[in-house]
């Protein structure tokens, strides 16, 4: 690793992206829990994105339209369309992953709750 990067990594303040991260999850989760399809407790873990499982295959196209970054998770798999699951399919086609990494408020929260619960 180099120095540059040992410097980057030392200057993060890792309880404070701990503790935003799991507040920005369960902020989304305390309203969307009842639509998402997907039950994963966190419990101590320390969660990339908020994973929204809903069967609206209009969901991540319109939270990108309303400018809410959503990465498209396994997008390269798709020629094994055939070969999955009901289960597997449902996870390529329909989870959003809603970021809640440090960089966003309770406020970026609140307006991807409000265009989720459209």
């Amino acid at each position: 690793m180099s120095q540059a990067t040992q410097k980057i990594l030392a200057s993060i303040d890792y309880p404070s992206v701990i503790q935003k991260r799991r507040e920005n999850y369960h902020f989304l989760d305390s309203v969307l829990a009842s639509l998402n399809l997907l039950k994963l407790p966190i419990k101590d873990a320390v969660p990339l994105a908020y994973p929204f499982l809903v069967e609206d295959e209009k969901m991540r196209a319109y939270l990108i339209k309303h400018k809410v970054y959503i990465p498209r998770y396994w997008s390269n798999i798709e020629y094994l369309y055939n070969k999955m699951n009901k289960t597997e399919k449902n996870l390529m086609n329909f989870l959003v992953p809603i970021p809640i990494d440090q960089r966003y408020s309770q406020q970026h929260m609140a307006y991807i709750l409000k265009l989720c619960a459209r």
